[in-house]
């Protein structure tokens, strides 16, 4: 296949015999001029039907020097897949003929994915807490855990922080709640969780974990 090197703002004669011309390769973007054709964006890829075309001119009108790979036949060549594609216009797709598949239960409801539920759940059993101490409510676990639920169910209005190994009283994430007006916090961890009870009464905490 013809390599050429065209200088800075000339142009070069390429004979065409025969009927399609395809750019192979180029360093750059460049004209393609013939009567029959006016002037034309010469690229990467792109194949020129020549009827009664028997010569053609590349031109440069850059300010750098353009190498240009091409490739003269009678017969139409097609992209193999193995180069790069270019999409000039932003493509609408309008289905998918073919089956998604997710890894996990999901619905998919105007292009978003929501997972459904967990592989399993793990139920711990509850956990009482002393006033003005701190305890490790989850380990690190060598499942993907994806979400806890924790309540603190205690007889009385109990307040804790939830963190991590550094949460003490005044530092930590408050949850605050007894078995009368209970209360929730749900959060995606795969670390140590711990809680301390800032409160003067035992608190008590009910866990659950869903997991891949």
């Amino acid at each position: 296949m013809p390599i050429v090197t065209i200088a800075a703002g000339k142009e070069r004669v390429i004979q065409t015999p025969a009927k399609y011309l395809s750019v192979i390769g180029a360093n750059g973007q460049f004209v393609v001029n013939a009567p029959a054709l006016g002037n034309v964006i010469g690229k990467i890829g792109r194949q020129y039907v020549l009827d009664n075309i028997t010569e053609v001119l590349f031109i440069n009108d850059s300010g750098d020097p353009i190498e240009i790979e091409y490739e003269i036949a009678n017969i139409q060549i097609f992209g193999s897949g193995s180069g790069s594609v270019s999409i000039e216009n932003k493509p609408t797709i309008r289905r998918i003929e073919e089956a998604i598949q997710v890894n996990a239960a999901a619905t998919v409801e105007n292009g978003t994915v929501t997972a459904q539920s967990h592989d399993s759940l793990i139920d711990f059993d509850d956990i009482t807490i002393p006033p003005g101490t701190k305890i490790k409510i989850i380990d690190a676990e060598a499942v993907n855990r994806r979400t806890v639920i924790m309540q603190v169910i205690s007889s009385v209005t109990t307040r804790l922080r939830i963190g991590s190994n550094t949460v003490t009283a005044g530092r930590g994430l408050v949850l605050e709640g007894s078995t009368d007006a209970i209360a929730s916090l749900e959060f995606e961890a795969i670390t140590d969780i711990y809680a301390y009870n800032e409160s003067p009464d035992d608190a008590v905490v009910s866990l659950i974990a869903g997991v891949k």
